[in-house]
């Protein structure tokens, strides 16, 4: 793709030029269902591409890519609270099958837009297909037909070792029905892609514990050997430390790319919610201690209390009690073959834990004008994309 303006105030007048341009070219060609997730999603998608400074020719491409390979795929149209969402996806707490991000780097970088789906069959949820059973496989076909290039050989090992026929009846048990997402950044060079897949279904089939499920797939995957392996090691000497709550693992991502060049990312969910808690998470129980990783904890505790409202709150302080399946804290670990140790993302939990979008974006602004210098230029069109939007 090519370069984007850096930082440009863009007028809301000329926000969705793009979009109306793909619209007109695509709309008589969607159905009824495609349309309506190509006005809503695919609006808001074309809404923050512009405000992240993409140029005409980006934002063209990323919206025909998703006007034509994604939109056909998220389902029925959902309407609510006119009609029940007949598949509730696992990828939103409101069940929607598609979530948008802005990606704010750190350095120089501009900010990239990112989404992740999961692929839905239009009968999904319904006595036609109680298990969304096709659509994941429909979608990864369409992807090899697109221009984006996905490497499928690490995704076709990991869904044959995951997939699990009895996934319906075991949902009630999971928490969800979802077993796979898709993933896609959006930047100058191209549209790169990832996977998501679920080992849970599969764990409760066998007896076994999820981290257990996905460590005997990552071992069998095609150039795994145990010394590549040794960052994985480190995960599981974590997650099996009886001296505190086992962390609950739910998903293995990977880069839809040549597997030597792929990331394994295993995320994982703690319901313990005190900085101290999220300190102790981090650093692996103490098993990771950089000078890098201690000026990040001390960046994270910034941001922490600026967006959770937590300033003059001790360490070991939990936030409110939340009773939800996705309340706590999700984390991923992330390592290439051959890495000996791997590293530690956060996901800061503002969803259930903020007290408004408003004191987040706020919260967020401080942040950056704080600790990132480059970034923060782009705070007055990231709140404009969000007040046009909302």
């Amino acid at each position: 793709m090519p370069s984007r303006n850096i930082g440009t105030d863009i007028p809301l007048s000329t926000v969705t030029t793009v979009w109306h341009q793909v619209d007109s070219e695509v709309r008589h060609s969607l159905s009824y269902h495609e349309r309506y997730w190509w006005r809503t999603s695919g609006y808001a998608f074309a809404v923050l591409l512009s405000h992240a400074g993409y140029s005409s020719r980006a934002q063209y491409q990323s919206l025909e890519f998703f006007a034509l390979v994604v939109v056909p795929r998220l389902g029925a149209a959902q309407k609510p609270p006119l009609q029940e969402k007949s598949w509730k996806s696992f990828m939103t707490d409101d069940g929607n099958p598609i979530e948008l991000s802005w990606d704010w780097h750190t350095g120089t970088k501009p900010p990239t837009i990112r989404f992740s789906i999961e692929p839905v069959g239009l009968h999904a949820g319904t006595p036609i297909d109680p298990g969304n059973r096709y659509a994941a496989s429909e979608f990864r076909q369409a992807l090899l037909q697109s221009r984006v290039g996905a490497n499928f050989e690490w995704y076709d090992h990991f869904n044959e070792q995951f997939d699990c026929h009895g996934a319906v009846h075991t949902s009630a048990q999971e928490g969800h029905s979802s077993q796979s997402f898709f993933a896609f950044d959006l930047a100058d060079s191209g549209i790169s892609s990832k996977a998501y897949l679920f080992p849970g279904f599969q764990a409760r089939t066998k007896g076994q514990t999820s981290i257990t499920v996905i460590s005997q797939a990552i071992a069998t995957a095609p150039y795994c050997t145990p010394d590549k392996l040794k960052a994985l090691s480190m995960f599981q000497e974590f997650v099996t430390d009886f001296s505190r709550p086992m962390p609950e693992v739910d998903m293995l991502a990977i880069d839809l790319v040549d597997p030597m060049a792929s990331r394994l990312k295993i995320y994982f969910r703690i319901r313990e919610t005190s900085f101290s808690s999220v300190q102790h998470t981090m650093t692996l129980g103490n098993r990771i201690r950089t000078p890098e990783l201690v000026q990040g904890l001390r960046n994270l505790k910034w941001l922490w209390a600026a967006v959770l409202e937590r300033n003059g709150f001790p360490e070991d302080a939990p936030l409110p009690k939340i009773d939800h399946r996705t309340a706590g804290i999700l984390y991923n670990v992330e390592f290439h073959l051959g890495s000996a140790v791997p590293k530690v993302k956060i996901y800061i939990p503002v969803r259930h834990y903020a007290s408004s979008d408003k004191k987040i974006m706020h919260g967020l602004g401080k942040y950056l004008y704080h600790n990132n210098t480059q970034s923060r230029r782009y705070i007055p069109d990231y709140v404009h994309a969000l007040d046009s939007l909302l």
